[in-house]
Order: structure tokens, then C-alpha cells, then sequence
């Protein structure tokens, strides 16, 4: 039981919040890291999809995030910035990473540390040995 209770940045207004005896069931039941294990578990037997999301803003001028989902613990991830010719000017990330949700920023920058130009480009996302896709994104300097 909870008498008196008040949660709120200010004061309560007293014409809208009366005084009295409140009887409350607490939120969780067990503990929650229990909960996220279990959470974690069910993802990885259902088989979270690995995917990735279109870059975030898009035409951009200084910095771009790219979010995407990884199945499996220990997936090889690649993603790779490619020229409009096919070339490989940026590579943003090639290791093994957790399961779930990842994001990474590109600041139109090479491998050299030399501002590219504007123009248009292509993320190449490589998530394990069955999951590719590539998306266009927008540099403009």
C-alpha cells in the first residue's frame, strides 16, 4: 500500500489529484535479466531476419547512420561503401558481432581519410553467408 504518493516534475494540481491509500502490483514478476536471456533465446530458435534499413538522412552532407539487424551471435557482418563503378572506397565494418540490433555511421570519407565527391554511392551489407543487399545513398558535399 502507498498513501500520499506523487510522481510528476512538479507539484500535483490539488483540483485534479486527490489524496489517498493506492494499492499497486509491481510491474515485473521475476528478474529482468532473466527476462532478456529468455527474450534473447526465443529470437535466436524463431530465427531473427536479418536485415538492413535504408541510410538515415538520405541525400546527406556530413554524416549518415545505417542500421541493421544481426540473427546470430558471432555472424561475420561485412557493409562496404562502393563508387557508382563497382569500387570499393569505404569499408565500415568486417567482423563478427552479436546478435541483434547494430548501427554504424559513414562520413563520406574513403579508406584514405579523403572526402569524396558528391555524387551517388551503394552500402553493400553482408550479414553471414546468406544475407546481402545494397542500397543507394545520396552524397551531396
Amino acid at each position: 500500500m502507498a498513501e500520499g504518493n506523487w510522481w510528476g516534475a512538479a507539484p500535483p494540481n490539488p483540483d485534479c489529484f486527490s489524496l489517498g491509500t493506492v494499492d499497486y502490483s509491481p510491474w515485473l514478476t521475476s528478474d529482468p535479466n532473466d527476462a532478456l536471456y529468455q527474450e534473447r533465446a526465443h529470437l535466436v530458435l524463431k530465427g531473427m531476419p536479418a536485415r538492413v534499413e535504408q541510410n538515415y538522412p538520405n541525400p546527406f552532407i556530413d554524416v549518415t547512420s545505417i542500421s541493421y539487424s544481426v540473427p546470430r551471435a558471432g555472424t561475420r557482418t561485412v557493409i562496404q561503401v562502393f563508387d557508382v563503378k563497382g569500387r570499393v572506397v569505404r569499408r565500415l565494418i568486417d567482423e563478427q558481432l552479436d546478435m541483434g540490433r547494430h548501427s554504424i555511421t559513414w562520413d563520406g570519407f574513403d579508406d584514405q581519410g579523403r572526402a569524396l565527391a558528391s555524387g551517388v554511392y551503394f552500402i553493400r551489407v553482408e550479414i553471414g553467408d546468406d544475407f546481402k543487399e545494397t542500397k543507394k545513398i545520396i552524397l551531396g558535399r
